[in-house]
C-alpha cells in the first residue's frame, strides 16, 4: 500500500501527515493536505500564548481587565476546556499560563539552572488558582467579546492544544474529500479508517514508553475515528538551580510540577478530550488507586507508566494492547 507522508516542523516538534492509496497523489489530496497544513499552521500561529497572535491579545487584554473580541473558532475551544476543567475537578485547567511561565516552560528555548519559583508568587496563584469559569461571554452566548474578574488568568493551550489541532486536520481532510488519513504531532496521533479504507485492516500504532530509552510498551489497532494521546514529564524537562530536574506538566490544583507518574497515554475518539484527560490522569493523585481515578473522569481507555516502570492500563485498553 502506497503512503503519501508530508512533514512540516510545527507546534515545537515534528508533524506528519499520511494519506494512503492511489487517490493520495491526485490534484485533490494535493489540495486537501495544503488545506490542512494551512489550518495547522494558523493554530500553531494564532493559539500560542507567548508570541504575537489571537490567544495572546486575549491574554493581554484579560490581564487588563477589557474585553476582547474571540473568533468563533477559539471561542468554541474555550468551551470546551471550560467543561473539562469541570469535568475533571480542575485537574486539566488551560487558564493557569500565569505558573507555566513562572516555571519557565513559556520558552521555545528551556533556560537551565534558573531558580524555581518564589513560593509566594506561587501562593498568590493558588488563593485561589486561576479558573476559566471566571471569564463570561458578553450576552451569555458563544463567541464575540470575552471578559473576566480575575486578572491573573492566562490561558495556556498546551494542554489540549495539540490534540485539538489533529482534530481539526482530521476534519479538514474529510471535508476536502480524503477518507483516510493519520495526523501525527509528536507523538500524538488521530487517524480516520485505515490504511485500505473503510472495512479494510486499521492503523496499528506503537505506544511508546515515555522514556525514550524505554521503546515501544505495546501496539494496538485503532478503530474507524481514533486518538492516540500521551502526556509525559519527559518530552519538555529543565534543571533548576538547587539540581532538581522538572517536567513541564503542571498540577493545576498545587502549580508543581507532577511527579507521580513517568506518562499517560489515553485513547478516545475525540483527541481534545484525549489530551485533556492524559493531562489529568497524569496530575492524578498516586494515592488514588487506578480504577478509581480512571471511573470517576469516565476514562475507557487508558495506559499509565509509574516512575519505577510499573505500568498499569484500563480492562478495555488492555484487552486491545498487542505485542510491539
Amino acid at each position: 500500500m502506497t503512503l503519501r507522508r508530508e512533514r512540516r516542523a510545527l507546534f515545537g516538534g515534528r508533524a506528519e501527515l499520511i494519506v494512503p492509496g492511489s487517490a493520495a497523489a491526485s490534484p485533490a489530496a494535493d489540495r486537501a493536505l495544503a488545506q490542512a497544513w494551512a489550518q495547522l499552521a494558523r493554530l500553531d500561529r494564532e493559539w500560542n500564548a507567548w508570541k504575537p497572535g489571537a490567544l495572546h491579545r486575549v491574554n493581554t487584554a484579560l490581564a487588563a481587565g477589557r474585553r476582547v473580541s474571540v473568533d468563533d473558532d477559539l471561542a468554541r475551544l474555550l468551551r470546551q476546556a471550560r467543561d473539562i476543567e469541570q469535568a475533571s475537578a480542575g485537574a486539566c485547567n488551560v487558564a493557569i499560563g500565569a505558573a507555566v511561565a513562572a516555571w519557565g516552560f513559556h520558552a521555545d528555548r528551556l533556560r537551565e539552572g534558573a531558580a524555581a519559583p518564589a513560593e509566594a508568587a506561587l501562593q498568590r496563584l493558588r488563593e485561589p488558582v486561576p479558573t476559566l469559569a471566571s471569564l463570561h461571554w458578553q450576552g451569555g452566548r458563544l463567541g464575540g467579546m470575552l471578559g473576566g474578574t480575575d486578572r491573573r488568568v492566562r490561558i495556556d493551550l498546551g494542554a489540549i492544544g495539540k490534540g485539538h489541532a489533529a482534530d481539526l486536520a482530521l476534519h479538514t481532510l474529510r471535508a476536502a474529500g480524503i477518507g483516510s488519513a493519520l495526523v501525527d504531532l509528536g507523538g500524538n496521533l488521530a487517524a480516520m479508517c485505515g490504511p485500505d479504507g473503510a472495512g479494510g485492516r486499521p492503523w496499528r500504532i506503537g505506544i511508546r514508553h515515555p522514556d525514550p530509552a524505554g521503546g515501544v510498551v505495546a501496539a494496538v489497532e485503532l478503530g474507524e475515528r481514533e486518538a492516540v494521546i500521551t502526556s509525559a514529564q519527559s518530552e519538555r524537562r529543565r534543571r533548576l538551580s538547587d539540581g532538581r530536574e522538572v517536567g513541564h506538566v503542571l498540577d493545576a490544583r498545587t502549580l508543581l510540577p507532577v511527579s507521580s507518574a513517568a506518562g499517560v497515554t489515553v485513547l478516545a475518539r475525540d483527541a481534545t478530550w484525549a489530551d485533556a484527560m492524559a493531562t489529568a490522569l497524569l496530575a492524578a493523585d498516586p494515592a488514588e488507586p487506578w480504577p478509581t481515578v480512571t471511573a470517576r473522569l469516565g476514562v475507557a481507555q487508558a495506559l499509565r507508566v509509574q516512575p519505577d516502570g510499573r505500568i498499569e492500563s484500563t480492562p478495555a485498553l488492555a484487552a486491545r494492547l498487542r505485542p510491539a
